[in-house]
């Protein structure tokens, strides 16, 4: 990212964008050409760097973490939708309305 003279470039690639590219970055429905420019440099540079490959990879760690640790809850949560859904169209029809089709 160096080529691109961001003199505030963050040390991390999620600390961006830094303070000085602000004022480039506007609300127009187009990218300007430097902010095109800036976002290739670093796509480029978190894929050689490494970066990509480990932060998704311990994304997916943690997200299979995440899973592993909630399965009882998770397997549990179609059933109480289920007796929600229940209970709802049991009040609706208790109000003479219908219940879901």
């Amino acid at each position: 990212m160096s080529p691109q003279a961001i003199p505030d470039l963050p040390k991390i690639p999620d600390a961006m964008p830094a303070e000085s590219m602000r004022p480039m970055i506007d609300s127009s429905d187009r990218p300007s050409q430097r902010e095109i420019a800036v976002a290739i440099a670093d796509a480029d540079c978190r894929e050689i760097t490494g970066y990509s490959r480990v932060y998704y990879r311990t994304e997916w760690a943690m997200q299979i973490t995440a899973l592993r640790n909630n399965y009882a809850h998770l397997s549990a949560l179609p059933e109480k939708v289920k007796a929600l859904e229940v209970k709802i169209d049991e009040v609706l029809a208790a109000h003479g309305a219908r219940g879901r089709a």
